[in-house]
């Protein structure tokens, strides 16, 4: 199994390629909710965070919202 760290290396790659990519804003949107929403990959993320040792827990922690606000503003730049 990959790393937490790698899985979100790859999600911030993959995220930002489809940010980039997007033509109109519903496919803005529809990146957006696929990551950042409430079921969204980032969320799920989230709960694999327990499983975490807490050692690595606040790394890990500060890593998930370094890739949230990076999509976040990603998001924004795209939309103006």
């Amino acid at each position: 199994a990959m790393s937490l760290e790698a899985v979100l290396g790859e999600l911030k790659s993959s995220a930002l390629a489809r940010i980039a990519a997007a033509a109109t804003l519903e496919e803005l949107d529809a990146v957006r909710v696929e990551a950042l929403g409430r079921k969204g990959i980032l969320a799920s993320a989230g709960k694999e965070m327990a499983k975490v040792p807490a050692a690595e827990r606040a790394a890990m922690g500060k890593l998930l919202n370094a890739v949230k606000s990076e999509l976040e503003s990603a998001l924004e730049a795209r939309k103006k």
